[in-house]
């Protein structure tokens, strides 16, 4: 056991109580943080179709959010406990060589949040940016339709002009003629 200022290193596994203990604070806090923020209605009232899908992905980062200051604060809790140092102890720490395995988890876990994040917002801009792209109503809360599944000539479901809508619905050509 290697000793620091004369003293030895306690350096022994966490038991499996406390690694319960750790997981049940992680859980609790996480819950603790995550109901009253998902509670607040952070983007006022729905306004739009799209509405409920952007207050449910701002609701799943809030709790992933949360569950990931957890882990830090509860972590870091207990490593100010369980090593904190002696009355009188003024010397300096072991200088240790990083643990390889231990990096690269704590670089791959966070790549992986931050990559669900990124997949998820995608998929829920992308179903948001469809709407609009296929129906010039979209915008309104009352267009559910697709131009796939429109009778309309003009492809909108509404019986609109038939206007060339470019990705950011704005209007790329315009023709008098309105087809029902």
């Amino acid at each position: 056991m290697p000793a620091v200022g004369g003293l030895p290193i306690e350096s022994r596994p966490v038991t499996r109580a406390t690694l319960v203990r750790l997981i049940a604070a992680i859980v609790v806090l996480t819950v603790v943080i995550a109901v009253p923020m998902t509670l607040i209605h952070w983007d006022g009232t729905q306004a739009s179709a799209e509405a409920s899908k952007i207050d449910t992905l701002l609701n799943v980062m809030i709790v992933l959010s949360s569950f990931v200051y957890a882990i830090v604060l509860v972590m870091l809790g207990y490593c100010i406990w369980k090593y904190r140092a002696k009355p009188g102890d003024e010397s300096d720490g072991e200088p240790i060589h990083g643990n390889t395995k231990l990096e690269i988890t704590w670089t791959v876990i966070p790549t992986v949040i931050v990559l669900f994040g990124a997949i998820y917002s995608w998929i829920v801009l992308g179903d948001i940016e469809t709407k609009a792209w296929w129906c010039p109503a979209a915008a309104s809360s009352t267009c559910t339709s697709r131009r796939s599944t429109s009778s309309t000539p003009s492809g909108c479901p509404h019986g609109g002009s038939s206007e060339t809508w470019s990705r950011r619905g704005r209007v790329a050509t315009t023709s008098t003629t309105r087809s029902r």
